[in-house]
């Protein structure tokens, strides 16, 4: 029996659980079913969460399932420990083939934050340190998100100050603008001591399936650290990973929950 009290926002989130719940999304009717509202009642609901881009028809059908907004709303809660415990193996594997930093980023609304991270042996590498804001026109890592957001976010998130870390940092818009198209072109990004004089560093972006790119994987050194490895084999190995974490998940956050119930 559903909880019909606690007026409209209550029964929006109604349909919400309903959809979220089923694996391969629920008719109209179907939703009356489950949710035990009326018909009229279902269908302005689901009209207006279609309209705020909330829930969307499956394949063009009249099949209702989460879209791509809300998914990422649902992935963007879930930082934190749950990224860093599913990514650590991905991320040791990097560390310990290139002896280097590296770590997970993600974006949260206008900021892109590391959030998990692997640390190499040696005491003379460079680290990230856990919840630091990365730069939006200069950190690898958050370029390689950044490049793949919507026009009107980019436009929002460029009007904020930028600062030069360097003489090799790039602040001014429409420049930043070509890097992004430069990164969206090649499909990774590079901070060339654009963060620091003698700091390299390379992202490649996650794509979730469903809901784009709020996820990078970058690896970060001195220059001439990361100068001893030929670019492609950097790139591909972050390229690999990214897949790996793209690709699992969505369906590791589900075990992690049951092994912390």
């Amino acid at each position: 029996m559903t909880k019909k009290g606690g007026g409209v926002l209550n029964r929006y989130m109604i349909i919400l659980e309903a959809i979220a719940a089923s694996e391969d999304g629920l008719t109209l009717t179907e939703l009356v079913q489950r949710t035990e509202l009326s018909k009229g009642t279902v269908h302005r609901l689901v009209s207006s969460l279609i309209k705020s881009d909330v829930i969307m028809p499956r394949d063009g059908r009249k099949i209702y399932i989460l879209a791509p907004r809300f998914q990422r709303l649902l992935y963007m809660s879930n930082a934190g420990n749950s990224v860093s415990t599913y990514s650590q193996p991905i991320l040791q594997t990097l560390t310990t083939h290139f002896n280097q930093t590296v770590f997970v980023a993600q974006l949260f609304d206008f900021e892109v934050r590391s959030v998990a991270m692997a640390f190499p042996n040696s005491a003379d590498q460079a680290y990230i340190q856990p919840g630091r804001v990365m730069p939006t026109h200069a950190a690898a890592s958050a370029k390689a998100i950044w490049a793949f957001q919507d026009e009107s976010k980019i436009e929002l998130v460029l009007k904020n100050e930028r600062l030069k870390f360097s003489k090799h940092t790039i602040v001014e818009e429409d420049n930043v603008r070509a890097e992004f198209e430069r990164v969206r072109q090649r499909g990774y990004a590079i901070c060339n001591q654009e963060m620091g004089n003698g700091l390299l560093s390379y992202a490649c972006p996650a794509d979730i399936e469903g809901t784009g790119v709020i996820f990078s994987i970058a690896v970060v050194g001195t220059v001439p650290s990361l100068k001893k490895y030929p670019r492609n084999e950097i790139i591909s190995s972050l390229r690999e990973a990214t897949q790996e974490f793209a690709r699992n998940y969505p369906a590791s956050l589900g075990k992690i929950a049951d092994n912390q119930r």
